[in-house]
């Protein structure tokens, strides 16, 4: 299943992976003459499903339903918890000096977080996010988020850091184990993975309160021609369908519980 599960993550429609495994594939249908005809065909599949893929119609309904924002006090339902998700940095060195830089996503996260802070009365921030590719990163997304987080303005001994998840689902059992079941908390994290990071909390039992980050991938002007390709809708229509596969797969797993199951 961990072997299927990366397979997806890496080859998910929309992706360069997914599209340079598709030209091959069609390549090696038209080197068959029984076959060459599904291999035109698959070929005008795949241009015509990346030029819908890519245009900010088809990205906008993929990233259904939109998730909310915390605004006010009464938003947040009490919550004295803000769970801020990391979404991915990269670290660079020379071998002895060292540089990391946040995502886009996991930078308007942070700026999300701060934001509560300032508007719910200096509630605790717990960052989450560990090193989950050794590759690529030198440093966890939580001590990184938490170094941005304080040069914000949020005091150190208001932070709690969970380094150790590589997941979504390990950041809910992590966050679980810090807060305890039944805690409310303000969740932060893109709008796109912010449906499934919900579902996984509150199957874990926490009462999550969603605060998406105003991360928005609709290029200027796209609202003006919603059937122009372009690559920022390319891009997140790839985190939307990853998203679907990546719930499916919790399900599965038995990580999301049921819709109609107590939790």
């Amino acid at each position: 299943m961990s072997l299927l599960s990366d397979l997806v993550k890496t080859t998910v429609p929309g992706s360069v992976e997914f599209l340079l495994l598709g030209v091959i594939v069609g390549l090696l249908l038209l080197f068959s003459a029984r076959l060459a005809v599904w291999g035109r065909r698959w070929l005008v599949f795949l241009v015509v499903l990346y030029l819908a893929l890519a245009t900010p119609l088809v990205s906008t309904w993929l990233q259904r339903p939109v998730s909310p924002r915390v605004m006010d006090r009464a938003d947040a339902k009490g919550a004295r918890v803000v769970v801020v998700l990391g979404n991915g940095i990269v670290t660079y060195t020379d071998g002895i000096r060292m540089v990391a830089s946040p995502s886009r996503r996991t930078a308007y996260n942070v700026l999300e977080g701060a934001r509560l802070f300032a508007l719910l009365d200096r509630p605790t921030l717990i960052v989450s996010g560990g090193i989950v590719d050794p590759a690529s990163q030198l440093q966890s997304e939580a001590d990184l988020m938490a170094e941005h987080l304080v040069r914000l303005g949020v005091p150190r001994d208001h932070l709690r850091i969970e380094a150790s998840s590589t997941n979504t689902y390990q950041q809910s059992e992590r966050v679980l184990a810090m807060v305890g079941r039944g805690t409310p908390v303000v969740v932060v994290t893109t709008p796109i993975h912010m449906p499934r990071t919900l579902e996984l909390f509150r199957s874990r039992g926490l009462q999550a309160i969603p605060s998406a980050s105003p991360l928005d991938y609709m290029p200027e002007g796209s609202r003006l021609n919603m059937l122009v390709p372009n690559p920022s809708s390319l891009g997140a229509s790839e985190l939307a369908i990853y998203e679907y596969l990546a719930t499916a797969n919790g399900r599965a797993r038995g990580w999301i519980a049921p819709a109609d199951a107590p939790q």
